[in-house]
């Protein structure tokens, strides 16, 4: 569990990151687009989480980062539940449900020089 960024959960914030690049990841016959970032931390300078996957990457299309780029972005933290849906009972065994923290609705998204 992403411990730190827990007590930010439904809040807006301030983050700062490193741009590893965009990443195509199939769901029920969908391809779907997402970003990962690393070493996100607050504007104040706390580390959030080592890394964190972005399932709306268009803020970051938008504003033409590319990999390795240290990035400024707000985003909101928001708690879900992570381990394996499916119906096989030894993957849910293997992978339970859980609590865990992401970001969601990048926006204000800069390129740190």
């Amino acid at each position: 569990m992403r411990t730190n960024l827990q007590g930010l959960d439904g809040k807006d914030v301030d983050m700062t990151a490193q741009f590893c690049g965009f990443f195509n990841y199939r769901r029920n016959g969908r391809i779907f687009r997402s970003a990962l970032l690393r070493s996100v931390r607050s504007a104040s300078g706390q580390r959030l989480t080592d890394h964190v996957w972005i399932n709306q990457p268009w803020a970051f299309e938008d504003a033409d980062v590319e990999a390795g780029d240290c990035i400024a972005f707000t985003g909101r933290v928001r708690e879900y539940v992570k381990g394996f849906h499916g119906e096989d009972v030894e993957l849910r065994m293997e992978n339970p449900y859980r609590i865990d923290y992401l970001v969601a609705n990048p926006r204000r998204v800069k390129v740190l020089a």
